[in-house]
């Protein structure tokens, strides 16, 4: 009889394959009882210490601990996507329209049918609406093909902009984009020579990071159900399968998360349903998904401060949430990035960036948070944003509010120069960082900033050296990790030939891969995950290759046969276990 776990008190031996203890230390056997690991070591010694045991020959296969993703925005790409018709792989306008009729099928009149995008989504292009045999987007009057009883719309992802967007007829017509909609808000309505809409529409026009200043265009794009509830249960099941599959044990959604995204977390896990461990912080003055810009006073902070206050706690071996969350700025490609320059923004205008969060209101963020005990995670990371908060961090340590022991988290800190990078280090602060923004956005920030910022963009060998802890996610992607570590090593910018590999950059294989191990563990202050030392937690993969010393070439094409979460098999197959 096949189980999804080995009985209470069972002891259970992997062996016949190499073992991969962290990105230092391999051995040969690993022995797991009650959910942790008992014994690592030679195959006669951990049978020695583990009498009894119920061994399992896995030869062929490298033993390794489960991935640790700390930006992957698991909850908030599973609600985007629940809804939609998928159509990145369609080749042509017939591929989309047959997509679309076949869901309109089963969707009541007046319902929304909504799509992906054509190709990758969000800015990582390999291929696109572009690559089309039409050359755009299908228009109205080729979506009315699949239906003219439902509104329908193909969606632009975050956070590229500008972006493109198309409608069918219904559409237009249930937002009200006519022949007198205005242009603005970063919006422009493609138009035939009559001046009428013919469905597709430019610029602002994401699912999210729109941040428009325009309340014609903010009540438009409200009227759009991006998000449907009901169907979020089964999504993310589907997701946690996803990064089960992918080797992933344990995410830390700490960007965007309002307090109904934690609640989600919380209802799985009292249901027993998580099959990854989650840390959460909840955002504080998020703008995110803001599809109206606001600027944020001392009253709202202390609401929620408040509210962050809240929903800390340890909520057992699943579950925790730790700190809060303060994005101030926001993407380079909506000319938001706060940098000390000016540089062109997604319309061609001079932009220095924009603060969603003023920095005095920062600042007292800050403050408030040392008071109350609270971890402050930071996301965003331009070259004038790391001024103004390193500026805050002096003027709070010279008071002696910061002791430089907080362990607090910069989350992207996408460009970093050297001093900063040390001051950071004084100030005891750890880091989270994405190979996204070097390969799917190195080049706009190339054209937009100049050539000049590359030199800081994505600098980990330099955090390392200046004693920085860094921790790895995907965030927009790619969603493969193994690919996000090799990319770590290349720095390669998007599908071109050229790699950001310079001297502030580069690091090695067996670095990249402990970012998503035992030192994203240390970032999160989560211990025993993130390697197989006895004591720690049973997460558990197994793998076709060893990532530390396998081919670089052959990384991003490892494939996970196995993960066990504290050891019960929750994806892939053991002999005589099904997930």
């Amino acid at each position: 009889m096949s189980t999804s776990s080995n009985e209470a008190g069972q002891t259970l031996v992997l062996t016949g394959g190499l073992v991969r203890v962290d990105e230092s230390t391999t051995a040969e056997a690993i022995g797991i009882r009650d959910g942790r690991v008992v014994c690592v070591g030679d195959r006669r010694t951990v049978s020695q210490q583990c009498p009894g045991a119920r061994e399992i020959d896995v030869t062929g296969s490298v033993v390794a601990p489960g991935l640790i993703d700390t930006h992957p925005h698991m909850l908030h790409f599973a609600m985007f996507a629940a809804p939609l018709v998928d159509v990145r792989d369609a080749r042509s306008w017939a591929d989309v329209v047959d997509a679309v009729r076949e869901r309109a099928r089963t969707t009541p009149a007046g319902q929304w049918v909504m799509t992906t995008p054509v190709g990758d989504a969000h800015f990582y292009e390999k291929q696109s609406w572009r690559d089309l045999p039409e050359g755009a987007l299908p228009d109205a009057a080729a979506l009315d093909a699949a239906t003219t009883e439902h509104p329908v719309m193909i969606q632009a992802w975050a956070p590229r902009v500008p972006n493109h967007a198309a409608f069918n007829s219904a559409a237009l017509t249930a937002l009200g984009i006519d022949a007198d909609a205005p242009d603005g808000g970063g919006v422009t309505v493609e138009r035939d020579t009559t001046g009428r809409p013919t469905g597709r529409v430019s610029g602002a026009v994401n699912n999210y990071y729109n941040h428009t200043h325009d309340d014609h265009w903010a009540e438009v794009w409200g009227r759009i159900p991006f998000i449907q509830p009901q169907l979020l249960p089964p999504a993310m099941n589907a997701a946690m399968a996803e990064q089960n599959g992918l080797g992933v044990t344990t995410i830390y959604e700490g960007h965007a998360m309002d307090p109904e995204h934690i609640g989600v977390y919380e209802a799985l896990d009292r249901a027993g349903a998580l099959t990854l461990r989650v840390m959460a912080a909840p955002e504080v003055l998020g703008s995110a998904t803001a599809i109206k810009v606001e600027t944020p006073d001392e009253h709202k902070l202390a609401e929620h401060l408040a509210k962050a206050a809240a929903v800390q706690g340890d909520r057992g071996e699943l579950f925790k949430v730790n700190g809060f969350t303060m994005a101030a700025t926001g993407p380079g490609y909506n000319g938001h990035l706060a940098m000390r320059e000016p540089y062109t923004g997604p319309y061609g205008e001079p932009t220095e960036g924009h603060w969603f969060i003023p920095p005095h209101i920062l600042g007292t963020a800050l403050r408030e948070a040392a008071e109350r005990g609270l971890r402050v995670n930071l996301c965003g990371g331009g070259l004038k944003e790391h001024d103004v908060v390193l500026g805050l961090l002096d003027e709070l340590r010279a008071d002696g509010v910061l002791n430089g022991g907080e362990h607090w988290i910069f989350q992207h800190s996408i460009f970093l120069d050297a001093r900063q990078a040390e001051r950071y280090a004084e100030h005891g602060f750890d880091m989270t960082v994405s190979t996204a923004f070097t390969y799917g956005k190195g080049e706009m920030y190339r054209e937009r900033m100049g050539e000049q910022v590359l030199a800081d963009l994505n600098a980990f060998r330099r955090m390392l050296d200046s004693g920085i802890k860094v921790a790895a996610g995907t965030d927009w992607g790619p969603k493969n990790p193994w690919e996000s570590m090799a990319l770590a090593v290349t720095h390669t910018m998007g599908k071109g030939v050229r790699s950001n590999d310079g001297p502030a950059q580069r690091v090695d294989q067996q670095e990249a891969y402990a970012m998503w191990g035992r030192k994203a563990a240390e970032v999160l202050g989560w211990p025993g995950i993130g390697d197989l030392r006895p004591g720690s937690h049973a997460d558990v993969i197994l793998l076709d290759r060893d990532p530390v010393t396998c081919a670089l070439d052959d990384l991003p094409g490892t494939k996970v046969t196995a993960t066990l979460l504290g050891g019960r098999l929750v994806s892939g197959a053991l002999p005589g276990m099904e997930a």
